[in-house]
């Protein structure tokens, strides 16, 4: 039922009420912060700085997915492959 009354008949109610990030399988603390439905620091949207071998891939919300998921990996398996190389993590050092 509406306010005033009105009302309608359905089928059936789809809610589609985003995504909330949580990654208890890991200590994240120290690696990123998750607040608000977003991941920070992450470098290109995936890398955390303090982990370069940690890759957090279809993050961003407002994509195609699965062209933006193999994009990602991509970019992931030649940073990992060493042929794309990373800027200094803030503060100087690597994790």
């Amino acid at each position: 039922e509406f306010g005033g009354g009105a009302g309608v008949e359905v089928d059936a109610v789809v809610l589609c009420t985003g995504y909330r990030y949580t990654f208890p399988f890991l200590n994240n603390e120290s690696l990123f912060t998750v607040r608000d439905r977003a991941v920070a620091p992450l470098y290109k949207h995936m890398l955390p700085p303090a982990a370069p071998t940690l890759a957090l891939l279809g993050l961003p919300a407002k994509i195609i997915p699965f062209p933006q998921f193999e994009l990602q990996s991509r970019f992931v398996a030649g940073v990992w492959a060493g042929r794309i190389p990373l800027p200094p993590p803030p503060g100087g050092g690597r994790g």
